[in-house]
């Protein structure tokens, strides 16, 4: 069997195929690289507000229970929302969100049909209509730069205005 020899033209066709090649892989990677970068970014950011918001949620519970406590029809309302939002700060103190990460707090009260009774600094538009039965809502504001970092600042999305309103609503039964 006889064997043929590359002749040298082909063999330099194929290095400069080559070298074309990893020139064009190179700057494939030079334009996706900076979406690939923000795109993982944007997933550490979203993964870690999603996880810290489930612990606004649960100190929205927490402060809810609290309120209904010590709700009652004679008690002060301005009392009751003071120890919820201090239950509140210390649960989202131990989820390590610092000292005083609630922004506010809104406690509605609903006796006898009468849902006007509120106390909070806590602007919650979403909120549906309290229910018929006599219960306690409790809304918590907390800064999204408290619960997740900033990250996407630095690519022209930034976060630091938006606030994270989690609503609880607990039954009163005196």
């Amino acid at each position: 069997m006889k064997r043929f020899k590359s002749s040298p033209s082909s063999i330099g066709e194929a290095t400069r195929f080559r070298l074309n090649r990893s020139a064009v892989i190179v700057v494939e990677l030079i334009i996706m690289l900076p979406v690939l970068i923000i795109l993982a970014v944007a997933v550490i950011e979203f993964g870690l507000l999603l996880g810290n918001m489930k612990q606004v949620a649960a100190a929205a519970r927490h402060g809810a229970v609290i309120a209904a406590e010590d709700a009652d029809v004679d008690t002060n309302i301005s009392q009751s929302a003071s120890d919820a939002r201090d239950a509140v700060d210390r649960l989202l103190e131990t989820a390590n969100f610092g000292a005083d990460a609630s922004s506010g707090l809104t406690l509605r009260r609903n006796f006898s049909g009468d849902a006007s009774n509120t106390q909070g600094t806590c602007d919650d538009p979403t909120t549906p209509s309290m229910p018929s039965f006599d219960a306690v809502r409790v809304s918590v504001c907390v800064p999204v730069t408290k619960l997740a970092p900033d990250l996407l600042s630095s690519f022209g999305f930034s976060i630091s205005s938006r606030v994270v309103t989690m609503t609880a609503t607990f039954p009163y039964a005196p």
